[in-house]
């Protein structure tokens, strides 16, 4: 009787100790789908890039304004409002307030599969080179897009000129 209580013990003390060990495993091997999500934007510094568009944005203005021929006397104006303009901008793009809405994006686009894939790539070195890349990348995007709206402008004036003559 002694032996099988003593077997039944460390029987017992066994599938405790398994269990816990499982149920650890199964917690660290299946994260959710919001927590792959946040993952992701951390590993792919979102907020940083969210900062690097703003400086961006702030520099095509003062472009803009520099370009707009803005008499001296309203120059001080023109950027008191670029200034507001900005900071209404900052606000709408804070990080810990649009954070939530990424989630919900990615939780709604991928599937938890993907999640799982697409954080282990950003892991990978091929992936830490694609986000180190991300803002360069951007930059030349956005030149390139105001290389096209520049060709645009002129065509856009003949267009516009063409249906006032109608």
């Amino acid at each position: 009787m002694r032996n099988k209580l003593i077997v039944f013990s460390f029987c017992l003390l066994f599938a405790f100790a398994f269990s816990g060990c499982a149920a650890k495993t199964v917690t660290s091997e299946n994260k959710t789908k919001e927590e792959y999500a946040k993952e992701i934007i951390e590993l792919t510094d979102v907020n940083k890039l969210l900062d690097q568009v703003m400086v961006q944005m702030k520099q095509m203005q003062d472009q803009v304004r520099a370009q707009a021929g803005i008499p001296a006397d309203q120059s001080e104006k023109a950027r008191e409002f670029q200034d507001k303009v900005q900071a209404l901008i900052a606000d709408v793009f804070n990080f810990e307030k649009i954070e939530p809405e990424f989630i919900e994006l990615f939780t709604s686009v991928y599937t938890l599969d993907e999640l799982k894939a697409i954080s282990e790539f950003y892991q990978t070195p091929a992936g830490k080179s694609m986000i180190a890349k991300q803002p360069l990348v951007l930059q030349k995007s956005m030149q390139i897009a105001q290389d096209k709206v520049k060709i645009l402008i002129p065509e856009l004036q003949k267009l516009v000129q063409e249906m006032k003559q109608k």
